[in-house]
């Protein structure tokens, strides 16, 4: 391989890894927001249901969860793809340089 070869290469490799973690740590928000609103539905509940009186019940954060477990799925193939291909790229232009000597 040419030398410019290679620094393409490399730079599809940065440019994959870095698009690969960026979807990776917005996969990772999606969940923990949906697991927060998760949490706080049920801590609504139970400080309510501790207090006495009326009880507050909040619904339908199963299906939210479930919303965001496929998103974030999604997202997640999506990120560890583009993060392998990386790999696979700056590996291909590792073994194809040739190394200087001073």
């Amino acid at each position: 391989m040419k030398p410019e070869d290679i620094y393409h290469l490399s730079l599809a490799a940065v440019g994959c890894a870095l698009l690969g973690t960026v979807l990776l740590a917005f996969a990772l928000s999606r969940w923990m927001s949906a697991i927060s609103l998760s949490l706080t539905a049920l801590e609504e509940f139970k400080d309510t249901y501790l207090a006495g009186g009326d009880v507050l019940s909040i619904t339908g954060t199963k299906k939210h969860r479930a919303a965001a477990a496929i998103n974030a799925q999604c997202l997640t193939y999506a990120g560890l793809f583009l993060v392998i291909a990386a790999s696979v790229f700056q590996l291909i232009a590792l073994c194809n340089a040739n190394p200087t000597t001073p």
